[in-house]
């Protein structure tokens, strides 16, 4: 019997000519895993279905990098371009530079595609952190941002991702304030750049960002925020010289939000230096004719005041009228810190002139601090950061003459008022914690969160008590400081740079 013989096996068969064969118009027997022409030829031979080699690291990030069909719009925004290469031919031309309308990106469409989510973030924004930075104005983002009718905007979306993200509260033990809406914000902002968006909206963006940064210690990237801030409102025309006038017009309150944005790029950048007060500032220093806030609720109501229909007059930093809002106490305040560094950076005065000055920014920093008292109760909250921010500028207009070994003889007295302004500033952080901080029960929130610029001055303050503690070793001394550790151990669970202050005692109790 013959042993069987197994037919030969044929061989697999692509569906299509190999990429040779097809490219050279040959026939190609489609043999796997080489037909027979490149076979005789020696050469490579390619399939169309051929599995691709796994991506590369650079094409993993791509998508995150470049979103597909956000800002490759196929066109520039070349009035943006034009703003800032001949700002002349732009005024001239009546070109809008805001940018063009994009909707968010794909991977925040799907948190923010819905109206009441965005409600929802202007709701809790608005009751916590609007009392305290009130820089949006809640009419307008509510009738024109929020407006279902309009095509959405990527600068909205950043805007509302921004308002998410400080509106945030932190569980005990978690100390990484760098969340995934902080992350988000920042990809946005990449987005909004790209896409040449010069608008208001951004800006209150970037404002929040700064704000979240420096309440979180998220270093350098607070100071690179400021900095942005500052440049980009001097992009949008933002500044104390082209501000618009007061005016009866219907667009009083928009001139007014911008009056307000630019008092916070000017408090954010003034505020941030409090630890670094030879830092050099960017933002100009307002004249003496620049225009306070109104108040708030005028503003957020948007009412005309008189039976013409005028709109509110916002009054002037160099004669305020009594009854100022809680914001344009919190302007006063910081333009008076603004002047304190003004006067530490100046170092060619003589004694005599050096010693007039700290004697007459003492006396209208003290004259603030006795209006802002008298005002506390129908336009300041319990948390009043105004005067935070003139006790900050008082123990920093001091502190020089508190160290120094030798002075002029024209300038021992301040050396001799710098103990008593420390000690002021550190007794009332003390009854601050005390009555307030370790009592969040019965905080109101009526007035909003408790911000984030108090913490220099609580920082300020337990430094203090570390002196007065290793001078004459009394435990008073050490228990008003446990005192404010324990309040900022409360204050960390919104804000994370109150957490550090406690790490930065100890440090300088170990060097002092």
């Amino acid at each position: 019997m013959e042993d069987s013989q197994e037919s030969p096996r044929k061989p697999s068969l692509s569906r299509r000519a190999c990429r040779r064969c097809y490219k050279r118009k040959i026939r190609c027997n489609r043999e796997l895993p080489q037909c027979s022409s490149c076979s005789i030829q020696k050469q490579d031979c390619a399939y169309g279905e051929l599995v691709s080699p796994p991506p590369t690291d650079e094409a993993r990030l791509q998508p995150a990098i470049a979103p597909v069909g956000l800002y490759h719009t196929g066109r520039r925004n070349h009035s943006v371009t034009l703003r800032f290469l001949d700002s002349e031919v732009c005024k001239r031309t009546h070109f809008d530079v805001t940018g063009h309308a994009l909707s968010a990106p794909y991977y925040t469409a799907e948190s923010l595609e819905s109206t009441r989510v965005n409600q929802s973030i202007a709701a809790q924004y608005f009751k916590l952190h609007h009392p305290w930075f009130p820089i949006i104005s809640q009419k307008r983002f509510y009738n024109q941002l929020l407006n279902p009718l309009l095509p959405p905007r990527l600068d909205v979306s950043f805007l509302c991702v921004c308002m998410s993200m400080i509106s945030r509260s932190f569980a005990d033990g978690e100390d990484d304030a760098r969340t995934t809406e902080y992350r988000t914000a920042l990809r946005l902002f990449l987005e909004v750049q790209l896409a040449g968006i010069l608008s208001l909206e951004v800006l209150q963006a970037c404002l929040l960002i700064a704000a979240y940064e420096f309440a979180h210690a998220i270093y350098p990237a607070a100071q690179i925020s400021v900095g942005i801030c500052v440049k980009y409102a001097l992009a949008l025309g933002i500044d104390w010289e082209r501000l618009a006038p007061p005016s009866s017009t219907p667009n009083w309150a928009e001139d007014e939000e911008k009056r307000r944005v630019c008092w916070g790029v000017y408090l954010i950048e003034r505020i941030s230096n409090v630890g670094d007060p030879q830092q050099p500032l960017i933002f100009p220093e307002p004249g003496t004719s620049a225009l306070l806030p109104l108040r708030d609720w005028e503003w957020d109501s948007e009412l005309t005041l008189t039976e013409k229909g005028d709109a509110p007059k916002p009054p002037c930093l160099s004669s305020p009228h009594t009854g100022l809002g809680r914001f344009a106490g919190v302007a006063q305040s910081v333009y008076l810190l603004g002047q304190v560094y003004r006067h530490l950076a100046d170092k060619q005065m003589s004694p005599e002139f050096r010693r007039a000055e700290v004697l007459q920014l003492d006396r209208t920093i003290h004259g603030l601090l006795r209006y802002l008292e008298t005002n506390r109760g129908t336009n300041s909250s319990v948390i009043c950061y105004q005067t935070t921010i003139c006790f900050n500028a008082l123990v920093l207009l001091y502190s020089p003459y508190a160290k120094a070994e030798t002075l002029d003889e024209n300038l021992t007295q301040l050396r001799i008022n710098s103990f008593d302004v420390l000690d002021d500033s550190a007794s009332m952080a003390f009854d601050m914690a005390k009555n307030l901080f370790l009592h969040f029960e019965l905080y109101d929130y009526k007035f909003g969160d408790i911000p984030p610029f108090v913490l220099p001055f609580m920082y300020m303050s337990g430094v203090r008590y570390i002196e007065l503690f290793k001078k004459d070793g009394s435990e008073e001394w050490r228990v008003r400081l446990n005192t404010l550790k324990r309040a900022l151990k409360h204050i960390d669970e919104k804000w994370k740079s109150a957490g550090v202050s406690p790490k930065l005692f100890c440090l300088y109790e170990m060097t002092y």
